[in-house]
């Protein structure tokens, strides 16, 4: 039984799926983090990245958030 079965979860997939839903993020941006943090911090290090991205994102000026989206030109 994987991690992920032992607390309800069919898959990584699955449960990175509820992260952004619960988290209000986009998968890909999940997915992303995710890949970065690796699997060691899928039920540590990945939650608290989201929520301090939430709250990090709720604090900030709306016309802030979007001019930070934005990425410089290669």
């Amino acid at each position: 039984m994987s991690r992920y079965e032992t607390k309800d979860y069919s898959n990584r997939r699955e449960y990175l799926d509820w992260l952004a839903e619960r988290y209000g993020v986009d998968r890909v941006d999940v997915v992303l983090l995710a890949s970065i943090l690796g699997t060691d911090q899928d039920f540590d290090g990945l939650p608290t990245a989201l929520a301090d991205l939430t709250a990090d994102s709720r604090r900030m000026p709306f016309s802030e958030q979007s001019s930070m989206r934005k990425l410089p030109p290669i």
